[in-house]
C-alpha cells in the first residue's frame, strides 16, 4: 500500500512524521502492542503536488472510479469530474457542515461537511487492489494541536495523529491517496481513530483497475441520528437540513434568561420564514442529543389495519417485528373520514363535545410502548424489544416514536375510516409532557393539546429552578429526570440544578418546534405543575408564532385549580375554539392568554431577545 499527498502545502513536515511512525523513532504508534496491531513494514511512500485530475496518481495502469461518498451529506456533490454520492456505509460518528468558504479549491461543497469522531467505514466491493483519494478540511478549529487523528486502510495505518490545521490551514481544502490497497473480505475498511478531539473526514473517492463495488442485497435503512441529513417528509421536513456540531453539556455556556428561539448555533439570527426550516432541525437535534434521546426515522416496514374499534400496528426493523394496538371510539355525528384526537395513554378532554363534532378518539397504551415505573424500568417495552434496551430514546421519545407510526396507518390508502391529515394529539400529566414532545416531533399532527403537563412539558426549566431556589414547591429539572425515564439517561447529571443554565434551549423552543401548528397549552393551578413557569413558557414560545405570522394558533389556559386531570368547565370554550380551527376547518377564537399566576411582566424578566420580522 502506498501513499499520496495531494495538495499539501506542508507536505515535508508530513513526510516526516509518516517515516518517524514507519521506522519506530518517537511516534506513539511506534510502541510493540501497535505495531502487533497495524504493521507498516510493507509500506512505501511518495508524495507528489497534483494538478486536478479525476482518479488517484499511480505507478501504472488507468484505474476506474468505483464508488466516491459525499462524507456527512445525504446530497450529491461534485468535485475534479467527479460525482460523489450521498454517505452511507459508516458505522459510528456524526455529519456536521459549514457554509465557509473553502480554500484551494472552487468546489466548496464536497469540503463543506463532514463526518467526526473515532468511526469505521465499511465499503463493499470486490476482491482486488484498491486507491482510495481522502479528502479534509479543518473546519472547527483554528490553532494547531487542537486536533489529532490517525486513518488505518485494510488494518495498515495510513496517516498518523494527522493535524490538519497544521497541514492546510482553517478551511482549506486537503486531499491525500492512499495506494495498492488489497481487498480480499469483501469489504474496503477505512478506520479514523480521534486522538485529540475527533476525526474528520470530508469525502472517500474508490479506484480500481479490476475491482467493482457490491451494492447491498437490499437498500440501507434512513438514519437513525436526529437531525442527521436524511430525507425531508411530512414527518419531519427538515430532516435533509444539515446539523450543528454539537459541544459536550461539560462545555456549554450559562444562559440565565431563556435562549433566544431565533439564533443558531453559529451566532446568527434567522432572516426569513424559510430559514425557520433548517433552524428548527437544528432545535430538534439538540433537544434529542441532549435531553430526549433518539426518535429514529420511519423504520423498514409499517403495515397495519383500521377498524371501528382498534388499529392494529405492525413495525418491522432490522430483523426484529413488533406489534402493538390503540383503541378507537368513533364519533355519534358527521362521516368518515373522521378528524381524530389521539390520546397518550387517554384523553382527559371533554370527550363528549369530540363525539359531538364528528371526531373520534383514538388511545394509545404509551406504557406498552416506553416503560415509565421507576429508573429501574428505562429501556423496555416494545420499542426496546425493536431497536434495544441500550438506545438512547427516553421513554417519551418511544411515544412519540409510537404515535408517528400509528399515523404511517392512518396514511395508507386502505385506511378510509380516519382523516390523517386533520389530526390531533393530547394527554395529561406526565402523558402531556409525551403528548407535547409527540406534536413537536411529527409535523402531521394539525393540533397538539399537552394538558396540565408540568416539569418536561409547556413549564420553562430555567423559571421552575430559579421558583425552587426561592422556596417554591415545584417540580425542577432535576426532580423529573430522577422519577421515571421520562429523558435521556444522563439528562439529570448534566443538566440538573445548578447546571440548568447551561441548557442551550428551553422548553419555549420546544413548544416552538410545533409552530405554526395549533398548540392549545391547558393548566391547572397546582404548585407541583408550575403554572407560571408554564406561562411565561409559553409567552415566549408565542414570539416564534408571531415571527412566522401565525400568534392565533397558541394559547395558554388556567383558570384557577380543578381537580388534577378533570377537564373543567372554564375551559370548553378554548377547547371548542382549537377544535374547530384546527381539526373542523371552522372559524374559532384561539388567541388566549389567560393565568391566575403570571402575566406579560413575569414574562419580560426572561426575554432579553427581540421577535424579528421574518420575510
Amino acid at each position: 500500500m502506498k501513499m499520496n499527498d495531494k495538495w499539501n502545502p506542508g507536505y515535508q513536515g508530513l513526510l516526516w512524521g509518516l517515516i518517524v511512525s514507519l521506522w519506530g523513532c518517537g511516534s506513539s504508534e511506534s510502541s510493540p502492542e501497535n505495531n502487533n496491531r497495524r504493521s507498516n513494514a510493507s509500506l512505501s511512500v511518495s508524495f507528489e503536488a497534483t494538478s486536478s485530475s479525476s482518479s488517484p496518481l499511480g505507478d501504472g495502469g488507468d484505474p476506474s472510479l468505483v464508488l466516491a461518498l459525499n462524507v456527512g451529506a445525504f446530497a450529491k456533490a461534485s468535485y475534479e469530474g467527479v460525482t460523489y454520492q450521498p454517505d452511507r456505509f459508516a458505522e459510528e460518528g456524526a455529519p456536521n457542515s459549514t457554509i465557509g468558504s473553502i480554500g484551494g479549491t472552487e468546489e466548496d461543497a464536497l469540503f463543506q461537511t463532514e463526518r467526526y469522531g473515532s468511526y469505521t467505514y465499511e465499503i463493499p466491493v470486490t476482491k482486488a487492489l484498491y486507491d482510495v483519494q481522502l479528502h479534509f478540511v479543518e473546519m472547527y478549529w483554528e490553532a494547531s494541536g487542537e486536533r489529532s487523528f490517525s486513518v488505518i486502510v485494510e488494518n495498515e495505518l495510513a496517516l498518523s495523529e494527522i493535524d490538519l490545521f497544521s497541514e492546510a490551514g482553517h478551511d482549506q481544502a486537503y486531499s491525500y491517496t492512499v495506494e495498492d490497497i488489497q481487498v480480499s473480505d469483501g469489504h474496503l475498511t477505512i478506520e479514523l481513530e480521534a486522538v485529540v478531539d475527533n476525526g474528520t473526514l470530508s469525502g472517500i473517492a474508490v479506484y480500481s483497475e479490476g475491482g467493482a463495488f457490491l451494492p447491498p442485497l437490499q437498500e440501507e435503512p434512513e438514519p437513525k441520528v436526529p437531525g442527521e441529513p436524511g430525507v425531508a417528509s411530512a414527518e419531519n421536513s427538515g430532516a435533509d437540513c444539515p446539523v450543528p456540531t454539537l459541544p459536550d453539556a461539560s462545555k456549554l455556556p450559562t444562559i440565565t434568561t431563556l435562549p433566544d428561539p431565533f439564533m443558531g448555533l453559529d451566532g446568527e439570527r434567522i432572516a426569513s420564514k424559510d430559514d425557520w426550516r433548517c433552524h428548527r432541525q437544528n432545535l430538534n437535534w439538540q433537544l434529542q442529543a441532549y435531553e430526549a434521546g433518539i426518535k429514529p426515522y420511519k423504520p423498514e416496514t409499517v403495515s397495519g389495519s383500521v377498524g371501528n374499534d382498534a388499529i392494529e400496528v405492525t413495525v418491522g426493523h432490522g430483523g426484529e417485528k413488533i406489534t402493538f394496538s390503540a383503541s378507537v371510539t368513533l364519533p355519534s355525528a358527521g362521516e368518515a373520514p373522521y378528524p381524530a384526537m389521539i390520546g397518550i395513554g387517554a384523553s382527559n378532554l371533554d370527550n363528549g363535545y369530540l363525539a359531538r363534532q364528528g371526531i373520534a378518539v383514538i388511545n394509545v397504551n404509551n406504557n406498552e410502548l416506553g416503560a415509565q415505573s421507576g429508573g429501574g424500568s428505562r429501556g423496555t417495552g416494545l420499542f426496546y424489544d425493536l431497536y434495544g434496551r441500550e438506545h438512547s430514546a427516553s421513554s417519551m421519545t418511544a411515544w412519540a416514536w409510537g404515535v408517528s407510526r400509528l399515523i404511517d396507518v392512518l396514511e395508507t390508502p386502505e385506511a378510509e375510516l380516519i382523516d390523517a391529515t386533520r389530526l390531533g394529539v393530547t394527554g395529561c400529566s406526565r402523558n402531556g409532557k409525551g403528548a407535547l414532545l409527540a406534536g413537536a416531533l411529527d409535523q402531521r399532527i394539525a393540533l397538539t393539546i399537552p394538558q396540565e403537563s408540568g416539569a418536561g412539558g409547556a413549564m420553562a426549566w430555567r423559571v421552575a429552578q430559579e421558583m425552587a431556589d426561592s422556596g417554591t414547591n415545584i417540580q425542577t429539572l432535576s426532580h423529573a429526570a430522577g422519577e421515571q425515564p421520562w429523558f435521556r439517561e444522563s439528562f439529570g447529571a448534566d443538566f440538573g440544578g445548578p447546571n440548568t443554565v447551561t441548557l442551550p434551549f428551553d422548553h419555549h423552543q420546544l413548544m416552538g418546534m410545533v409552530a405554526p401548528r395549533g398548540l392549545l397549552v391547558l393548566d391547572n393551578n397546582i404548585d407541583w405543575l408550575g403554572p407560571r413557569a408554564a406561562y411565561i413558557g409559553t409567552a415566549a414560545a408565542k414570539e416564534i408564532y408571531r415571527a412566522l405570522g401565525a400568534p392565533e394558533n397558541i394559547a395558554y389556559s388556567e383558570n384557577g385549580g380543578h381537580g388534577h386531570c378533570q377537564f373543567p368547565a372554564h375551559q370548553q370554550d378554548i377547547l371548542a375554539a382549537f377544535v374547530k380551527r384546527f381539526l373542523l376547518g371552522e372559524l374559532g377564537s384561539t388567541e388566549v392568554m389567560r393565568s391566575t399566576q403570571a402575566d406579560e411582566e413575569d414574562v419580560g424578566d426572561w426575554v432579553d431577545w427581540s421577535t424579528p420580522t421574518l420575510d
